[in-house]
């Protein structure tokens, strides 16, 4: 199952990559299809929308498993985007309340 998982998720990398790049968006975009799964991306010293979605994405984890934690807090885009304990929960909060809304 798990080579299954790693072959799907290779797919969706080089999908996103090729539609984006098809579609004409710039590179910043296709950037994050291209590297917004791997949480220890460095990219730059500039936050980036890869930072972003990397940081949305790890937040998300922290939310539904202890390992999310540690991914979260050990990432490189947290030393670029640094959270407080109370921001992370806020973040959670608000996602919470947008998936409610989005399910109902």
């Amino acid at each position: 199952m798990m080579r299954r998982n790693t072959q799907v998720s290779h797919m969706r990398q080089e999908t996103g990559v090729t539609i984006l790049t098809k579609w004409g968006f710039t590179a910043d975009i296709v950037d994050v299809a291209a590297n917004a799964q791997y949480w220890n991306y460095e990219g730059t010293d500039q936050i980036d929308y890869v930072d972003v979605v990397t940081m949305a994405h790890l937040v998300y984890q922290e939310h539904r498993s202890e390992e999310g934690r540690e991914r979260l807090t050990s990432s490189p885009v947290f030393q670029k985007i640094p959270l407080t304990d109370d921001e992370i929960q806020d973040r959670i909060d608000e996602a919470t309340v947008m998936k409610s809304l989005l399910i109902s």
